[in-house]
């Protein structure tokens, strides 16, 4: 056994052993169950120039079903333990996560081999990045650069690029060292080196590519909004599925870590539960009604562009779907949503309020409203930091996290290990289904559509 598995085989034993003599009988059957994939990662762009680890627990089918709603909890007890017993500042354990052993999974287990600890725990290590992803990026825009160098700082270069103005995507590639150029934007989908495709492209053309990239056996992660209406997301997820693929929306909140803790907060119950969401978010633009922003050509509009944050934060801290949803709107010249105000309620009491526009500015601020304190977020979008105010005592305590810069890299990274793994779940799409219900309601009230759609 060399050292780094002797290491994790005793760490882990020493953290079933803590919680069996703390008598938490649910976390450390989970230790004794699961196989355990110990990825080492490296990150000195995030500020802490060394290496790292993710522990990700995989348990049976069965097992994991009988877990229940106490995973978090699990999750966090192990996380605990094991820290407890790191004493090296080259031992940095980053995060604890319990999944259900995927078919990946059980690939990597048949072929790789473990050792096992005194109570019988299995585990084996794996770079992450021994398990190469292929990128590639459809389109050249501020996204696509932004995509591009967030690989770079996560110590990988995308490997291929494709662009409807063939010159930028060679400009592009000579900036970023990527190796190959596409002629034209449909070899993209039949290249089978690539294994996810990034879209970068205007929201009217992203299910026609995203469709061709499924049909081709591609990943697909595409920029909000991921497409123009929820017809359209439901029947590319009904393909994706049928091919066994993952699909996403780049949507920045699923994956900062500061809104992984603050869901932990809120689920933990020391807020009480949520009662009301407000959200704010404009932009001003000026009024050009050739540009992106208030063309229908290019489906423009304020709730395809800015409102798909609003209520994907909305979404993500209401305990179900809203049932009940109102509004009222400005449309510009052009026909799109200038501005709007949305109320929003579910069958379980909680509300929101949105309020977006286009051509007047506002903080792109949220508010969560507990029973027992609130939750003030500023730059919501891409937060590393927020304020949580204590309704009895005025007592203000600040939770960071993350970095606002490295919104890309958090989202590329959980991308990756959807596809490794096979479990999808950090991605969100179901929020991501819900939110598109949400928006495409809205529209179909407003009598909104565009070229598309008619």
């Amino acid at each position: 056994m060399d050292d780094n598995n002797r290491y994790w085989t005793d760490l882990i034993s020493r953290g079933i052993s803590f919680l069996q003599e703390q008598n938490n009988d649910a976390a450390a059957a989970v230790l004794k169950k699961a196989t355990f994939d110990v990825e080492h990662r490296y990150h000195d762009s995030w500020g802490w120039g060394k290496d790292y680890w993710e522990l990700v627990l995989l348990l049976r089918h069965e097992d994991f079903v009988a877990l229940g709603d106490r995973k978090e909890q699990c999750e966090r007890d192990i996380m605990t333990a094991l820290v407890s017993f790191q004493k090296e500042s080259r031992d940095i354990l980053a995060t604890v996560t319990i999944r259900p052993l995927a078919e990946q999974a059980a690939e990597c287990e048949a072929a790789l081999p473990f050792q096992k600890t005194e109570e019988g725990a299995e585990i084996f290590i794996r770079e992450v990045s021994s398990i190469p992803l292929n990128w590639a990026v459809l389109g050249t825009g501020v996204i696509a650069n932004e995509m591009a160098a967030g690989l770079q700082k996560m110590g990988k270069t995308l490997y291929s690029v494709a662009n409807r103005t063939h010159s930028k995507a060679v400009d592009f590639a000579g900036k970023y060292g990527i190796r190959k150029v596409y002629d034209s934007m449909d070899d993209i989908f039949v290249d089978d080196a690539v294994d996810i495709i990034y879209i970068t492209t205007p929201h009217n053309t992203h299910y026609e590519f995203m469709k061709k990239a499924l049909q081709n056996g591609k990943h697909v992660l595409a920029e909000k909004s991921v497409t123009l209406n929820s017809d359209e997301l439901e029947e590319l997820i009904g393909l994706a599925r049928q091919k066994g693929l993952v699909i996403a929306e780049a949507m920045t909140i699923w994956h900062m870590p500061l809104y992984k803790d603050l869901w932990r907060i809120v689920e933990s119950g020391e807020l009480g539960r949520v009662q009301m969401i407000t959200v704010n978010f404009g932009s001003f633009k000026e009024y050009n009604m050739n540009n992106r922003f208030f063309s229908k050509s290019l489906a423009g509009g304020a709730m395809l562009d800015i409102g798909v944050y609003a209520l994907s934060i909305v979404r993500s801290f209401m305990e179900e779907m809203p049932a009940s949803v109102m509004s009222q709107w400005k449309p510009a010249p052009t026909g799109v949503d200038e501005q709007a105000t949305i109320l929003l309620q579910n069958e379980k009491g909680q509300m929101a309020t949105v309020a977006l526009s286009m051509h007047s500015k506002q903080p792109k601020r949220a508010m969560i409203s507990c029973e027992k304190g609130y939750i003030e977020i500023m730059e919501f979008p891409r937060a590393d930091r927020a304020v949580i105010v204590d309704a009895a005592t005025g007592e203000r305590r600040e939770i960071a996290a993350g970095r606002a810069e490295d919104a890309l890299c958090y989202e590329l990274s959980d991308m990756e290990k959807a596809v490794i793994s096979g479990d999808p779940a950090e991605m969100k799409l179901q929020y991501t289904a819900d939110v598109m219900k949400i928006m495409t309601s809205l529209r179909k009230s407003w009598g909104m559509t565009y070229p598309e759609e008619e």
